[in-house]
């Protein structure tokens, strides 16, 4: 972790994951199935947009 943490990254960061829930057997899964690098990359991507 690096401080100062960067909480207006971190908010847009938490958006994306919550974008992915899924819901599971046990409750609630975080997270992507696995898919190909460019899909990965646009995602890490959309945290350096600016926000709207």
């Amino acid at each position: 972790m690096q401080l100062p943490i960067d909480y207006e990254r971190l908010r847009v960061a938490a958006s994306i994951v919550a974008e992915h829930l899924r819901r599971t057997p046990e409750g609630f899964a975080a997270g992507w199935p696995l898919q190909n690098r460019r899909y990965t990359e646009q995602q890490l991507s959309r945290l350096d947009q600016p926000l709207h």
